[in-house]
């Protein structure tokens, strides 16, 4: 998921300067997501399929 910090920020480093900062980060492995169709089909053979593919992922170590 793409994200941002809605606020800025002043970092200062050792010499005294200032600067300020605001920060956007975008996922390593790119944008990816279910297509709505498929995730109809999903939710109706198996409701808990999101929670259950987060704590798989977790248990092998394929942390988000």
């Amino acid at each position: 998921m793409e994200g941002f910090g809605v606020h800025t920020f002043q970092l200062i480093n050792a010499e005294g300067k200032s600067s300020f900062v605001k920060f956007h980060w975008k996922p390593v492995l790119g944008l990816q997501s279910t297509i709505w169709d498929e995730a109809l089909k999903l939710q109706a053979t198996d409701n808990n399929y999101q929670r259950r593919d987060l704590w798989e992922a977790i248990d092998t170590g394929s942390f988000p």
